[in-house]
């Protein structure tokens, strides 16, 4: 996109800082991103809403005007707004092509924060809006025709860098512009947030580009902000110096009102004055405990730590190490960032490494459509893949996925939850502490739609025991590693880490998985066996009625059910950090914690059990 601007120069000389001008000699350089012939294919074919997706709008003596009808925005009515003069704008041009959609998620990985796009198509002899400054850093693709750029700096310190857009300016509230240039297909142009811009086309020529935008709120002022609260609730919690009480009466020695009284009567106004330099001295003196304690990155002391590392006899990996507030603060940066984000787009390569393509599938020729007791080709399920000791895996995409830590509050004051329960005691003081226990859940973006947080964030509860193996995948990113090289006691939990990532969408191998052609038949004699080989039987979830219960337990009946349940691992991006809960969105109740498998029983369990049994065998010879 930059190119021939190699990466350090754009970010250390432009980034921010000034506009950029690429000048190419391709016309065809940004050919694949998009023409005008799509966008009239895309009208065509598509449901295409004004305002949702599509704006008409014109700049006509100094004001910019939307000329939106209502309802769908059909082909020739905005070819007709078009011929009159209309800009077109495509809001969200992601939905409706994938060549825009797989650049953004790649953009979107690499500046780790939300990337979008605006397609503008702008008639000859036109501007379709009125001279303004942005609130992300844009890169303007020119794809067809050409356009007159004009830059202007930002005309005072509150405008650099804004975190807010500004509204149509005039004309007269413009100086000279520091840029002017003339944009052909295959030029880009660099505008940092706050720099004021107008564009408008030939007499003789349309205009098509695309401005691809980032970095909206994404400063050091929105870490802070999410830092601060966050970090100020631990002092308090940990620090008696902030729970100390404030000086008495001092509300009436501080304020607007109290300060112009005070300069009204100057008998009183020592008291009032060493009243405020103790109360502004007690403040920054916290501030400055504040900023160590972030330094330190850790509020909570040791007996705390210690204690919640010995409250079970199993080590929890998420409990040992107390919060650090920085982290939180990014964790909360970052499941804002996974709810805006586009799902990941993988090429077709990956595609076909993922489990949304390979692996099990119904086979059925035309003739058993007429006759299902055709016993040459009988229906049947072909395409059986597994993951093996040796497959090699990674993460679908790092940005896609962020582990959080976070308390668990008791089950009935909670819409989800899962526990790890197998050193629960009877006691019901015990229980009302491992159900208030630390826990880990994961955010993840891959069941976002294309629109802007259009749906809810889905995320997954579990249990820490897969975090070493999750923070191995995380770190290892984009490395394929091998399944018996996560770092798990045995070989039968690194398969059962592995195939809860790849059944969740998580993973991707290095290669197609090699398929058999049916099920071994020999795997149906375990059909009628028992259920004694469950073992996720001490892991609580709730279901849709909001009743807590736990599998495997006397009151859930076995016979009334076909799913398996499975914790599935999570993974972790930039280290574990503490929430509480109130910084944990509470989500709906019918959003299960775990993930069921329908039509999974026993058998299945018995069949990877075997297969994992087998595989430790060989490994041992």
């Amino acid at each position: 996109m930059i190119s021939p601007i190699s990466i350090h120069e754009f970010f250390s000389k432009y980034f921010e800082k000034n506009p950029l001008r690429i000048k190419r000699d391709d016309r065809s350089y940004y050919a694949d991103w998009l023409c005008t012939k799509d966008i009239d294919h895309m009208l065509k074919e598509e449901r295409v809403m004004f305002t949702e997706h599509i704006d008409l709008a014109t700049y006509e003596n100094g004001h910019r005007y939307t000329r939106n009808p209502p309802g769908r925005a059909f082909r020739s009515v905005v070819w007709d707004h078009y011929n009159m003069g209309c800009s077109v704008r495509l809001l969200c041009p992601q939905l409706f092509f994938n060549s825009i959609r797989y650049r953004l998620g790649l953009l979107q990985e690499y500046f780790g924060c939300f990337v979008g796009a605006n397609v503008y198509l702008t008639p000859p002899a036109s501007q379709g809006f009125a001279p303004h400054y942005d609130d992300i850093e844009g890169f303007v693709m020119q794809l067809e025709g050409t356009k007159l750029w004009r830059v202007y700096a930002p005309r005072n310190s509150y405008e650099t860098l804004p975190r807010t857009s500004s509204p149509n300016l005039s004309e007269l509230e413009l100086g000279e512009p520091i840029l002017t240039v003339n944009l052909e297909p295959g030029d880009m142009l660099y505008i940092p947030r706050g720099f004021i811009h107008q564009a408008c086309t030939p007499s003789d020529r349309h205009s098509l580009h695309i401005t691809v935008s980032t970095y909206q709120k994404h400063t050091w002022g929105d870490l802070l902000s999410s830092l601060l609260p966050v970090a100020l609730q631990s002092a308090i919690e940990s620090n008696v110096s902030f729970r100390e009480g404030l000086p008495v009466g001092f509300l009436r020695h501080l304020g607007c009102f109290a300060a112009n009284m005070n300069s009204v009567a100057s008998e009183d106004a020592s008291p009032a004055e060493d009243c405020r330099k103790r109360v502004r001295k007690g403040v920054v003196r916290r501030l400055r405990m504040l900023a160590n304690f972030i330094e330190s990155g850790s509020y909570e002391n040791k007996e705390k730590a210690k204690q919640l590392s010995i409250s079970s006899d199993k080590p929890k990996p998420s409990a040992e190490k107390p919060m650090d507030p920085l982290y939180a603060a990014a964790d909360l940066m970052a499941v804002d960032l996974i709810s805006q984000s586009l799902p990941p787009q993988l090429d077709a390569g990956e595609a076909c490494c993922h489990v949304e393509q390979q692996g099990e599938r119904w086979h059925a020729t035309p003739s058993d459509q007429k006759d299902e007791n055709n016993s040459d080709d009988p229906p049947r399920v072909v395409h059986v893949v597994e993951l093996e000791p040796d497959t090699e895996i990674r993460l679908v995409r790092w940005s896609a996925v962020r582990v959080i830590r976070h308390q668990l509050s008791p089950v009935g004051k909670r819409g989800r939850g899962v526990v790890d329960h197998s050193h629960e005691s009877n006691d019901d003081d015990d229980k009302q502490e491992a159900e208030s226990s630390t826990g880990i859940t994961l955010y993840h973006s891959l069941n976002n739609t294309l629109t802007y947080k259009e749906r809810e964030l889905d995320d997954l509860a579990v249990l820490p025991d897969y975090v070493p193996a999750l923070d191995y995948l995380c770190n290892t990113f984009p490395k394929f590693v091998a399944v018996e090289d996560l770092p798990l006691d045995s070989l039968e939990a690194k398969m059962e880490a592995a195939n809860g990532l790849y059944e969740a969408g998580l993973l991707i191998t290095s290669c197609p998985l090699e398929a058999e052609s049916v099920y071994d038949d020999s795997l149906l004699e375990a059909s009628n066996d028992s259920a004694e080989d469950w073992t996720d039987s001490d892991v609580l979830f709730e279901d849709s009625n909001d009743e807590p219960r736990y599998f495997g337990d006397s009151s859930t009946n076995k016979e009334d059910t076909d799913e398996e349940i499975r914790v599935i691992p999570v993974v972790r991006t930039s280290g574990l950090s503490d929430r509480t809960e109130k910084q944990v969105k509470e989500k709906k109740s019918d959003q299960c914690a775990l993930v069921p498998v329908v039509g999974a029983n026993s058998t299945e369990k018995k069949r990877r059990k075997k297969k994992s049994q087998k595989h430790k065998k060989s490994a041992e010879h």
